[in-house]
């Protein structure tokens, strides 16, 4: 199986190298998503065979894409980049998995609850709806979105995450005013790169026991574990770097202002991810292990 991956650069594109040494990364140096989305150059004619597209590129400052001057960037990226790929895709044959986030939901179920891939999908911030406009037009165009949350992949990051960040501030005696009201799943980025790997060994037919028949059009990927707020998450990057977990204080999203709002409950169900068959992620403790070692 052959991997072409857009986004290469990024958390979950290197983690993706790694594990897959002939992966063809591509970054934004190679192909502008705001401008041209032209994936003919890197492909020979026909492609070879199977091949599998994955895009991970993505216009992700949250709060960033509030702002009216980066609008048509954002839209451009999130919203229109990932139609066309998928049907460019479709025409030469080859599927594509478009990575999505938990910010396409509301966040307005009740705390215990979880968001399943059949839910009504009403993102209240720039970024998830571009974000949805894009998952719209890759599945019109017959790909595959894989949604996920909270991805960080810690100290090694070359850029920044929330775990990194949290073990950045408890090593240089920080103590952060964390917010305690928002719940979800936290990802680590090599576990989510070895689930699309899955995801991508099945479409292109190279799978043990599934079919591309088997996975449905939407699916929910992060690690497993009960969801947790980002409090939660930094109290236990603490406790993983040997700081007291007690430095870090619970606040309100009210005490905390930001120009994109944040849903309240985006936890994502991994229920029909394993009835699907494919491989769950570990739980977000052991993910967090790793990432702080």
């Amino acid at each position: 199986m052959e991997l072409l991956v857009t986004g290469a650069h990024g958390q979950v594109g290197r983690a993706m190298s790694c594990l897959v040494p002939t992966l063809r990364g591509l970054s934004r140096s190679d192909m502008d998503l705001a401008g041209n989305c032209d994936l003919s150059p890197f492909f020979p004619t026909p492609p070879s065979q199977p091949t599998v597209v994955v895009n991970l590129a993505a216009f992700t400052n949250v709060d960033g894409a509030q702002s009216p001057d980066v609008r048509e960037e954002v839209y451009a990226v999130n919203g229109r980049a990932p139609g066309l790929l998928a049907q460019q895709c479709t025409r030469l044959g080859i599927p594509m998995i478009h990575v999505s986030t938990d910010y396409v939901f509301s966040g307005r179920r009740k705390r215990g609850e979880t968001n399943h891939p059949t839910d009504p999908t009403e993102p209240i911030n720039e970024y998830g709806r571009s974000k949805l406009q894009g998952e719209k037009a890759v599945l019109e165009a017959g790909g595959i979105v894989v949604r996920t949350s909270w991805v960080y992949t810690g100290p090694a990051n070359t850029g920044r995450d929330f775990v990194r960040t949290m073990a950045d501030l408890a090593d240089r005696g920080v103590n952060p005013s964390v917010v305690d009201d928002q719940w979800g799943r936290p990802t680590y980025a090599p576990h989510l790169a070895a689930a699309l790997c899955e995801v991508a060994a099945v479409l292109a037919g190279e799978h043990e026991h599934l079919v591309p028949a088997d996975l449905p059009r939407v699916l929910h990927c992060a690690g497993s574990g009960d969801p947790i707020t980002w409090c939660d998450l930094a109290q236990a990057t603490f406790a993983a770097t040997g700081h007291e977990p007690q430095r870090v204080t619970p606040i309100t999203s009210a005490e905390y202002p930001v120009p994109a709002p944040r849903p309240v409950n985006s936890a994502l169900s991994l229920e029909e991810w394993v009835d699907a068959g494919l491989q769950p992620l570990p739980a977000w403790q052991d993910g967090l292990i790793h990432a702080v070692e």
